[in-house]
């Protein structure tokens, strides 16, 4: 772990809460990587071929489908408020 430098407030003061927080953040992902370090993987190629085939959609295209999928959701009142965020698109 490296140290950084203290900065210094507005008004010359050290904040040590921060510089607290920061280290205690530190510390957790040091301890993540140390217990990362004792698992290994093995390459899944059907995994790795199922994932490369997903399509990728464009920002248009997946706005095309969010369209489509809320029309259905309201038109069949299965909506229970989960297309709140897109009504102005029904």
């Amino acid at each position: 772990m490296r140290c950084l430098p203290l900065a210094p407030l507005q008004n010359g003061m050290i904040n040590f809460e921060k510089r607290r927080k920061e280290f205690e953040i530190l510390v957790k992902v040091s301890l993540f990587q140390k217990s990362a370090a004792n698992y290994s993987f093995t390459v899944d190629h059907r995994l790795e071929d199922w994932i490369y085939h997903f399509h990728v959609y464009s920002e248009q295209e997946g706005c095309v489908c969010v369209c489509v999928c809320v029309r259905v959701c309201v038109r069949a009142r299965v909506c229970n408020g989960c297309c709140a965020v897109f009504k102005g698109m029904t």
